[in-house]
């Protein structure tokens, strides 16, 4: 199912949810700021990555799906890319900056943490681990084309949950 509602006046121009091409559907809505240009908002939440077992042991990480669904949703993001819009990505990759899914979806974009944030920027960890005060790794992010300059990147932690709360602030560089 694809749905894509059309709206008539105020900031939103446009949203869809895109179902069942991509597995976990993602959304993506038209923004349309006053006296502005048009900014694509997205979120994506892919798949993790699989373990493969060995005699009931995890030996080694399967990206495969993870990635190709990644590669789906950077090449709708390419077509807004092309298209000359300005780009605001959030969500759970499911991956960490150190993988190359990482460097193929972030070519291009500005990752607010990197920009503006301080530490490492945990952002999550294993479920049973959730009443700690901080994540275990990054794979939780905030991207903008370089027309956007991130002035803070903040993570919280204190929500007893496996992901913290990630917020950004940006400045329009045009």
């Amino acid at each position: 199912m694809h749905v894509c509602v059309p709206q008539r006046s105020g900031p939103l121009a446009l949203s869809e949810v895109l179902e069942p091409y991509f597995v976990p559907p993602f959304l993506r809505a038209l923004v349309d700021p006053p006296g502005s240009e048009p900014i694509a908002v997205i979120v994506i939440h892919p798949l993790p990555a699989r373990f493969v077992n060995l005699a009931g042991i995890p030996v080694a990480l399967d990206t495969a799906h993870r990635d190709a669904a990644i590669g789906q949703i950077r090449s709708l993001i390419d077509g807004d890319l092309a298209a000359g819009r300005s780009v605001v990505v959030l969500g759970d990759l499911n991956t960490t900056e150190r993988e190359p899914a990482y460097l193929d979806f972030s070519a291009g974009m500005r990752d607010a943490h990197q920009d503006a944030g301080d530490g490492p920027g945990f952002t999550w960890g294993p479920g049973r681990l959730g009443f700690l005060p901080f994540g275990l790794v990054r794979i939780d992010y905030i991207f903008a084309t370089p027309d956007f300059a991130a002035q803070q990147s903040t993570v919280d932690c204190n929500l007893r949950s496996d992901h913290c709360r990630v917020e950004a602030t940006f400045v329009r560089t045009i």
